[in-house]
């Protein structure tokens, strides 16, 4: 008996870790029936192991692909028909692939026989919505920019419950930037496993960037933490990037299948890695450099509600108000200034768990500073393993003409369901990275082998205007949102002869085309090769300021940003099939997919529709 107390005790010390007294936040739950959220139950999650778990960042493994568990990082929630992180997984191919016949029935779809219609439009939110739509368990999630997250039925708009975090900080307050307030800017990350929606908020009273984890079926505020990185200054660092997740198992277990398994693993240390960017704001003013924060969480900080909420609706239980103390890992660009991780799409994350940043332009014009290079970090982020650089870099920084302006894309296998997916091939398989930037120069990097200084595979001009945002991925088409409409290449298979990563021929003028290699034929199933040696320009849209695309039901989904229209192609020929007006956007805006729906912010409203 006194051995028990003992452990009882060991253990609400460990949850009470780190507490501090915060009341910024507040929930309200409508009443509106909760959707289906499926056989999970948080509790079932829980595992025995104490907060300090996560300060050992040298001994963290990330999952891999070697278990079968459905939540392993080889699924990179690819195969799901939730939409859970910005343009659905990790790779970023922004491939919703639920409705596959439709995808390769494309060809059929025509103006006259396409019905897509306007399935509901929300009542006003709180806010300016500058994140992607979030769907899961038939709800979307809304971020806005007064520092509120909403869920609302995915079938009718109603809101199911909304959790305000704080105040957001008003543009009076900062040296700089366009937007006022500045809340919940960047798309936030869904673990369905814990069911939990992570978003960072910029907090007024505090003016400090603050990680939560919110229970996506209530609302309720499971876990918060400051996000910041240590020495800099919040009020310079903006997080625009998308956020990403994979996970942990620091239980030192030796036992290379169960080290690979997420939930449930057994370790005395498992939980999630949260990815967090920071870039500078708009007019690039004070010292800021571009960040890459991951937050390693235990699942035991989830499992117990840290909410101080006053809410209706929703029983707060007497859970004393607390926030969590982290052991953060961090990466700094090794700049003097600038070099900002801030492209809408944020990070990439490979097979290998290891995470692939765009940077913008960095401080030095001379010695190379990693401003404007596509790097590759380790998991926990101490490592640097490969980079690439225009061979233009210092011309690119002296002109603030960012390579970072969207972030990269693994051209992977992401596209093909399991039933479909040899494994074995799969992790063998060496994916190809896309990157462009202001420049509108498109480059295919080497998965392994990034390239260094101008060692891409291949280049060649695609936007004249240049690139903004995240692209879209199904192969053997990618689609590039330039400022001057949206662009579909055609990826070309590599061959024997492009397996080495030496200098390979660009396109020396003009926009590439098809003359530059020679046609694939189109009855090729093009998902087992993921090795790409050039592109070229299939179509290009008609000249507006395209958002970043996304594939679904067959079509490519772009919006307007000029005149807020929701636009449709034909993703082989680039023929408009729908568009529909939609008022005023933000920046970058991108539609989200699920279901047979398609999700979409303008301004403070969402829009759903339906084929």
């Amino acid at each position: 008996m006194k051995k028990a107390v003992i452990m009882i005790i060991a253990l609400v010390a460990c949850i009470m870790l780190g507490t501090a007294a915060y009341s910024g936040y507040s929930i309200l739950n409508l009443g509106v029936s909760q959707p289906n959220s499926g056989n999970i139950s948080p509790s079932s999650l829980i595992i025995h192991t104490t907060l300090a778990a996560a300060d050992s960042k040298e001994n963290i493994t990330v999952s891999s692909s070697g278990s079968n568990n459905e939540s392993s990082l080889f699924h990179n929630q690819t195969d799901t028909e939730e939409w859970l992180t910005y343009h659905h997984d990790f790779f970023r191919t922004g491939f919703d692939s639920y409705n596959l016949r439709a995808f390769n029935n494309n060809n059929n779809n025509n103006s006259a026989s396409l019905s897509i219609n306007n399935n509901w439009t929300s009542d006003p939110l709180d806010g300016i919505i500058y994140a992607e739509p979030l769907v899961a368990r038939s709800m979307v999630f809304v971020a806005t920019s007064n520092n509120t997250i909403y869920s609302l039925d995915s079938n009718t708009g109603k809101v199911i419950w909304r959790t305000n975090l704080g105040p957001p900080v008003p543009l009076s307050d900062l040296p700089c930037g366009n937007i006022d307030p500045t809340g919940i800017i960047g798309t936030p990350v869904i673990d369905l496993k814990t069911q939990t929606i992570f978003a960072v908020g910029f907090l007024g009273n505090t003016h400090i960037h603050e990680l939560f984890g919110i229970d996506i079926n209530t609302g309720m505020v499971r876990f918060e933490a400051s996000i910041d990185p240590a020495g800099s200054d919040p009020k310079v660092e903006q997080q625009r990037g998308a956020l990403a997740l994979s996970y942990y198992d620091d239980s030192n277990n030796n036992n290379t299948e169960e080290a690979g398994t997420v939930a449930g693993g057994g370790g005395s240390g498992s939980g999630v890695i949260v990815y967090v960017p920071f870039g500078g704001l708009y007019g690039d003013c004070g010292q800021y450099q571009g960040w890459m924060v991951g937050a390693p969480i235990p699942y035991l900080s989830l499992n117990s509600s840290n909410s101080s909420a006053k809410s209706t609706g929703i029983d707060n239980g007497g859970i004393e108000e607390s926030n969590q103390q982290l052991s953060p890992m961090s990466f700094q660009v090794p700049t003097r200034r600038e070099a900002g991780i801030w492209a809408p799409s944020g990070p990439a994350i490979d097979q290998n768990g290891s995470i692939l940043v765009a940077t913008g332009n960095g401080a030095s014009k001379t010695d190379f500073d990693f401003g404007n290079s596509v790097i590759k970090l380790s998991p926990n982020l101490q490592k640097v393993i490969d980079w690439f650089a225009p061979g233009n870099w210092a011309e690119l920084s002296n002109s603030d003409t960012d390579l970072g302006s969207v972030g990269p894309s693994i051209l992977g296998d992401s596209n093909t369901s399991d039933q479909d997916m040899n494994r074995t091939h799969y992790m063998n398989n060496i994916s190809t990275i896309f990157q462009v930037g202001k420049e509108g120069i498109g480059y295919l990097l080497r998965g392994d082998k990034l390239g260094g200084n101008n060692g891409q595979i291949f280049s060649a001009p695609v936007c004249e205007k240049g690139g903004y945002g995240g692209t879209a991925f199904a192969a053997p088409y990618l689609y590039v949102p330039c400022r001057d409409g949206l662009v579909a290449l055609y990826l070309q298979s590599a061959t024997a002869a492009d397996s080495n990563n030496s200098a390979t021929p660009t396109a020396s003028e003009g926009i590439a085309n098809e003359s530059i290699t020679s046609k694939m034929d189109n009855s090729t199933d093009h998902r087992v090769n993921n090795n790409y040696s050039s592109f070229t320009v299939r179509w290009t849209g008609p000249s507006f300021n395209a958002g970043p695309p996304i594939i679904a039901s067959g079509l490519v989904w772009s919006v307007n940003i000029n005149k807020g229209q929701l636009v449709a192609f034909d993703q082989a020929t680039g023929k408009i099939l729908f568009q529909q007006s939609l008022g005023d956007v933000a920046h970058f805006s991108t539609p989200s997919s699920s279901h047979g729906k398609i999700f979409i912010a303008a301004s403070n409203k969402i829009f759903s529709f339906v084929m």
